[in-house]
């Protein structure tokens, strides 16, 4: 018996989130394992031609997507009877995007980067070929994020026992991407088959799908993201023209944990998107209670990871990757403060986004592009891999403003109190890393500077069970996903 697409009430944003964290910390957890092992195994050299072959191959998977998953998700919270009508059509344009952009880079990668390279990103490129299948978008903006949680970890899981079993050595390098391909195949086979199983229902609304119309209103969403590409991947090509693929591989270990971290942040914003959107429709109140709730997340969440990652940055760097990467213990701590402003930001522009906004985002990023872009290149120059943190930093510092001032008429000064209370409970953290582990050893320590800074985090009534109550009341408010 199919289960009904339509007549489904949404679980909390608390739950949705929930599952995907479970999913992406099974995800993160099998990743970091196969990261570890991938440059233990291929060396600094070995690891930065896969995390440039890596980086060039992104641009495939941008473009591919081309703003669509963002679109789409925010279409299927609206009118979900639809969705199964996104999915195909969606999936039609990023596979033939998809087979475009592949066929225009691969050659052009292999005659001005070498066959070496050129056989790292044709694989790497092959596997976001699933990606391109993915549906995890879908089920997002249906509020049904369990089976997405399944699918991404069933997937880190199939990867890392792939690349623990095949490779050993440098010579086994060719192995990691096609491992990626194979396990991602596997994940986005998991949400269509879920697709497939369920029935669209007896209210299904018919509607138009004008092509030009979606693209016309994804290519906002796409510059985006290609911007957002070009700050954060962009520093990683320089760094490998300028300073050689072995500068590469240790910027690289850092991004490997920056991305760790990352991920977690994105995870949010794809339970809270959906939300946004919808409520934004309905009740500017309710937006700007929403939008206010997710700076404030991003504000303690943020410092919070900024504070313990630059004091134990460099036994981190040491225990994953080993002595060899040991340089890149300060781009750790300046890219993990760069993920605090991330954070602000990204719930600001989130915001714009579900307002329908999309073109002020990509004016702001055009405009942080251009800054990172620009300090780049002496930064590098300079400092090396260091430099390309730092500008990062810059950039994100940069960006804030505008985005602040965006929302300026909703949120005024309220952010200030989450600031310094998150302040106060990361110097207690920071304290606590600092001095205790001579003592009563590092894993002790972490848990008294955790539990210290979220005493005064519950004391100041900053963080809370009301802030995820909230949220649940505005999902209910809204209703079942049936209009």
């Amino acid at each position: 018996m199919r289960e009904p697409l339509r007549e489904t009430t949404p679980g909390s944003t608390l739950a949705n989130f929930l599952y995907l964290l479970v999913g992406q910390a099974v995800y993160l957890s099998a990743g970091f394992l196969a990261t570890m092992h991938i440059a233990q195994s291929l060396g600094p050299a070995g690891f930065g031609q896969i995390s440039l072959g890596l980086a060039l191959a992104s641009y495939v998977h941008l473009l591919a997507q081309f703003g669509l998953p963002t679109w789409g998700a925010r279409e299927t919270a609206k009118t979900p009877g639809r969705a199964r009508e996104y999915a195909q059509r969606v999936c039609c344009i990023r596979l033939s995007f998809w087979a475009v952009v592949s066929l225009i880079m691969v050659p052009v990668i292999w005659k001005f980067c070498g066959p070496a390279l050129g056989r790292v990103f044709l694989l790497y490129a092959l596997a976001h070929l699933p990606a391109a299948l993915s549906l995890d978008w879908v089920f997002k903006g249906l509020g049904r994020t369990r089976v997405v949680g399944v699918s991404i970890g069933v997937q880190a899981l199939l990867y890392l026992m792939m690349v623990s079993l095949l490779v050993r050595g440098v010579e086994d390098l060719l192995r990691v991407p096609l491992s990626l391909a194979v396990a991602g195949l596997i994940g986005s086979g998991i949400l269509v088959e879920r697709l497939r199983r369920m029935s669209p229902g007896g209210n299904h609304i018919p509607g138009p799908f004008l092509w030009r119309d979606v693209l016309k209103e994804c290519w906002p969403l796409a510059g985006m993201g290609l911007l957002g590409l070009c700050i954060y991947n962009g520093d990683v090509l320089l760094v490998g023209w300028i300073k050689g693929e072995e500068a590469v591989g240790v910027y690289g270990s850092a991004y490997k944990i920056f991305y760790l971290f990352l991920a977690v942040l994105f995870q949010y914003f794809g339970a809270v998107f959906p939300l946004m959107s919808r409520i934004h429709a309905v009740s500017e109140m309710g937006f700007q209670s929403v939008l206010l709730r997710s700076v404030r997340h991003m504000i303690v969440w943020g410092m919070l990871v900024a504070t313990a990652g630059t004091v134990l940055s460099r036994r981190v760097i040491a225990m994953v990757f080993g002595e060899a990467y040991i340089g890149a213990v300060p781009c750790v701590a300046l890219l993990l403060w760069a993920l605090f402003f991330i954070g602000i930001n990204s719930a600001l522009s989130q915001a714009l986004t579900a307002a329908g906004k999309q073109k002020q985002c990509v004016k702001i990023l055009l405009w942080q592009a251009i800054f990172v872009l620009t300090l780049n290149v002496p930064a590098i120059l300079l400092w090396g891999a260091v430099g390309a943190a730092i500008t990062t930093l810059a950039g994100e510092m940069m960006a804030l403003m505008p985005y602040y001032r965006s929302h300026w008429h909703l949120l005024r000064w309220q952010p200030l109190r989450s600031l310094w209370v998150a302040a106060l409970a990361s110097f207690s953290l920071g304290l606590c890393l600092k001095l205790l582990p001579s003592i009563m050893g590092l894993p002790v320590s972490l848990l008294t500077g955790v539990g210290i800074s979220g005493l005064v985090l519950w004391i100041t009534k900053e963080v809370g069970v009301e802030d995820w109550l909230a949220m649940k009341r505005a999902w209910r408010e809204m209703g079942p996903f049936s209009s």
